[in-house]
C-alpha cells in the first residue's frame, strides 16, 4: 500500500541507519522494500560471517565521524549521539540508545508491524517534504 502512495511515487530518498544489529537489519529491509537507497547500515557492535553482509562496523570512531560528516539530505535513523552530530540538512530520528535528552522509539510493539510501519511512514512524509 505504501509503495502506491503518491508520496513515494517520486524518486525515493536516502536513509542512513545506525543501531544494534536487529534494528539496522529490520529498518534496512523496510526501507529497501520502499525503494529507498540505504546509504549506510552501521552496527554498534562487530558482526562476522554472512550475517554481516551489508552491515558496516567502525573500529575507529574517527572513521565513523568522517562518514557522518559527509551525509547530507538523508533520513538519519540512529542513536542520539549520531542524530546530534549529523548535518542539519538531514531529517533525524532517534531510534536507539544512547538516548539522553528525549525518548527513543520503542524496539517492541508498536514499532513493529502495521502500526510501526504507519509511524515510520509519518517520518518518511516529513523527510520527503523537507
Amino acid at each position: 500500500m505504501l509503495l502506491k502512495s503518491p508520496l513515494l511515487s517520486r524518486t525515493p530518498g536516502t536513509v542512513f541507519l545506525k543501531g544494534d544489529y536487529d534494528t539496522v537489519k529490520g529498518l534496512g529491509a523496510f526501507f529497501k522494500e520502499l525503494k529507498f537507497n540505504v546509504a549506510h547500515s552501521v552496527c554498534t557492535h562487530k558482526i562476522t560471517g554472512t550475517a554481516a553482509e551489508g552491515i558496516e562496523y567502525f573500529k575507529e570512531e574517527k572513521e565513523y565521524l568522517q562518514l557522518l560528516k559527509d551525509i547530507r539530505h538523508c533520513l538519519v535513523m540512529a542513536d542520539e549521539d549520531t542524530v546530534a552530530q549529523a548535518d542539519m540538512t538531514n531529517f533525524k530520528v532517534c531510534v536507539s540508545h544512547p538516548c539522553y535528552s528525549h525518548r527513543t522509539i520503542a524496539k517492541h510493539l508498536p514499532f513493529m508491524g502495521e502500526r510501526g510501519a504507519d509511524m515510520l511512514f509519518e517520518y518518511i512524509q516529513q523527510y520527503v517534504n523537507m
